[in-house]
């Protein structure tokens, strides 16, 4: 149960857990609700900032081999930045370049 149950912080939380959609969930860290995210047994995705105005935040742990911050990504302005942002890191976590058979890439990125 979340200590910062209710009013517009529940609200804003979760509508952009429902948008994320599966696998993502609310989680409280440290007193604080984050929607999260893992990977396996190594990262682990945390998004906050749903008090103020400066957009999201979103932090990429590693867990394994030892708990280490790698990444922070802020000021991300809507649910869509933050949905491709996710989707990007993803990709990159999961090694999928190497998984997926690529027909065409005429554009790099």
């Amino acid at each position: 149960m979340l200590v910062l149950e209710g009013g517009e912080f529940m609200r804003k939380i979760k509508a952009v857990r429902a948008y994320l959609g599966k696998p993502y969930y609310i989680r409280e860290i440290n007193g604080v609700g984050v929607i999260f995210r893992k990977f396996s047994s190594k990262y682990e995705f945390e998004i906050s900032g749903f008090h103020g105005e400066k957009g999201f935040s979103l932090s990429i742990w590693q867990r394994s081999p030892n708990n280490e911050l790698l990444n922070i990504y802020t000021c991300i302005d809507s649910r869509l930045e933050l949905k491709d942002l996710l989707g990007h890191c993803a990709f990159s976590l999961e090694n999928l370049r190497e998984k997926i058979q690529v027909e065409r890439e005429d554009l790099k990125l």
